[in-house]
């Protein structure tokens, strides 16, 4: 397995997702999926892969007010024409994510800024999920400029 940063970025083998199910492998045990993933499918017209496959592959989708845990996976839009999320980062813990952009090496960045800008919604496995109630605010971790979910619900999803 290549190591989390500073990997190349070739897509469909060692792109935003692959860093994804990697992480999940080596750091929490948990096997996710591995989907096919066409180059530019975010800009094909009409293509949707993460939000489209998280229904069949087990994790639960956070309303705005929940608090970010490790191991969260945060979805965001940047530079897609569908306008579909079609970046994934790790939520690492201490406001740093673990992330792979097109054609750069993977890092670890600060969570803030462009890239709370272009979070789209947070998806949490179902494994590590800790129980809350949606109608009691908690401090608020994650900020979306379009929201895509009822802040109130929260949705049982697949993520693996």
């Amino acid at each position: 397995m290549a190591p989390l940063v500073g990997r190349q970025f070739v897509h469909g083998v060692l792109d935003f997702w692959s860093l994804v199910r990697d992480y999940y492998a080596r750091e929490l045990g948990i096997a996710l999926e591995d989907a096919f993933r066409p180059d530019g499918w975010w800009n094909d017209g009409q293509s949707d892969l993460y939000t489209a496959g998280l229904e069949q592959r087990g994790g639960i989708v956070l309303p705005e007010h929940a608090e970010l845990q490790t191991g969260d996976v945060i979805l965001m839009q940047i530079r897609s024409t569908n306008g579909v999320p079609n970046h994934a980062a790790v939520y690492l813990g201490d406001t740093h994510i673990l992330h792979h952009l097109y054609g750069r090496l993977s890092s670890r960045d600060v969570y803030g800024g462009y890239w709370r800008q272009a979070t789209r919604f947070v998806a949490r496995h179902a494994r590590l999920s800790t129980p809350f109630d949606p109608r009691e605010p908690t401090p608020r971790d994650f900020q979306s400029d379009r929201t895509i979910f009822d802040r109130k619900q929260v949705y049982f999803c697949s993520f693996s």
